[in-house]
């Protein structure tokens, strides 16, 4: 397992910056700024925010699938529960302000409706309302007991992800460790779960593996940005960042780690 490396402290975009009428404390110029050096924001979320970030995380966690859409449903046509569409909504509600922000546009002035309807039969940008902006836009629910991302970057015009590590979306403890026989560990000793690695900078020097806290509501740029001077930042969910490739990602899980207690996440990319 990698060293975390030493960064300095991840700037947040203040919720009063991002949702308040007054959004010159923290502009274009500032947003850009921290994702050309950094690569990603800490976005600060409300409580109707958070509490639509969290409920599909353990209500999907029963399901004993990687993702949701499953494969055979990511052309969209998968109805979306009211819980995960509420949680769709609110990513792409900050991705879209991000959007605005970034490339200086009233997009998020469109966004008056929510773009998936509260039915059980919901599907995103096809309900009453819009048209909606950046309509190619896809959400995904992640369950990493059941598979893993190898290292890769974001198509799409930015990623908005929220998660939590190990047992957090159980138990709510942080920094938890998950304890059983695991894969290829006949003597249980205990085994560190997935987690969400960042390949960023620091004062070492350039792409270095950096590992969010459980619980962050993060944004980063995705290839589509085409913004001078911010890249796509490489991201995996493994449980050591240079671990071997793992093939079929999507339905093997990482074999180094535990059973069970893995990261749980939801995830927006936004595309137009």
């Amino acid at each position: 397992m990698p060293l975390q490396p030493k960064v300095h402290a991840a700037e947040v975009w203040p919720v009063a910056a991002r949702l308040g009428n007054d959004r010159s404390a923290f502009g274009s110029d500032k947003l850009a700024e921290v994702l050309r050096r950094d690569g990603f924001i800490v976005v600060e979320p409300d409580s109707s925010e958070l509490a639509a970030l969290q409920l599909p995380l353990r209500s999907f966690s029963s399901e004993e699938q990687f993702r949701f859409p499953p494969p055979e449903n990511l052309d969209g046509t998968a109805a979306i529960p009211p819980a995960f569409g509420r949680c769709f909504n609110t990513l792409y509600g900050i991705a879209v302000a991000a959007a605005s922000t970034l490339l200086g546009t009233d997009d998020r002035l469109l966004v008056r409706d929510p773009c998936c309807p509260k039915s059980a039969s919901g599907r995103p940008f096809q309900g009453s309302g819009g048209p909606w902006p950046y309509n190619s836009s896809f959400f995904n629910i992640f369950n990493y007991d059941h598979g893993c991302l190898n290292t890769h970057r974001d198509r799409g015009i930015l990623t908005v992800v929220y998660g939590v590590e190990g047992q957090d979306i159980c138990l709510g403890n942080a920094g938890s460790v998950s304890s059983d026989e695991g894969r290829g560990n006949p003597h249980k000793t205990p085994l560190v779960p997935t987690r969400l690695w960042l390949r960023t900078t620091d004062e070492w020097g350039p792409r270095r593996w950096f590992a969010p806290p459980s619980g962050s509501l993060l944004l980063w740029a995705g290839e589509e940005l085409r913004l001078p001077g911010v890249e796509a930042i490489e991201h995996c969910v493994r449980v050591d960042p240079d671990g071997q490739y793992v093939e079929h990602s999507h339905s093997t899980p990482d074999p180094s780690a535990p059973k069970q207690g893995n990261r749980r996440s939801v995830a927006l990319v936004l595309d137009a």
